[in-house]
């Protein structure tokens, strides 16, 4: 029986590749997160100017992640992600 532990550790192991694949599904779910960028948002099919409208402002680097943006900018990130959600779900 306790040859049967050691067996059942490698299988969780394989689970952490599958945790690599799940960041990938929520990007193709389009989800707005922290981790997003405005990259990520046009990747999408966010039109610019429908960005620049909901961050009241001229979109930065690209790279740059939203989060990062609305706190540099005194912006509730909460407010924005819901309104940039909004316009990704309108897409879909």
């Amino acid at each position: 029986m306790g040859t049967s532990s050691p067996n059942d550790e490698p299988q969780p192991g394989e689970g952490e590749t599958g945790k690599g694949e799940n960041a990938e599904s929520q990007k193709d779910e389009m989800i707005v997160a922290g981790q997003t960028t405005f990259a990520d948002l046009l990747d999408w099919g966010v039109p610019v100017d429908q960005i620049e409208i909901i961050i009241s402002g001229k979109i930065p680097n690209r790279l740059i992640l939203v989060r990062d943006y609305c706190i540099e900018n005194g912006l509730s990130f909460g407010m924005i992600k819901i309104d940039l959600q909004a316009e990704i779900d309108k897409m879909e």
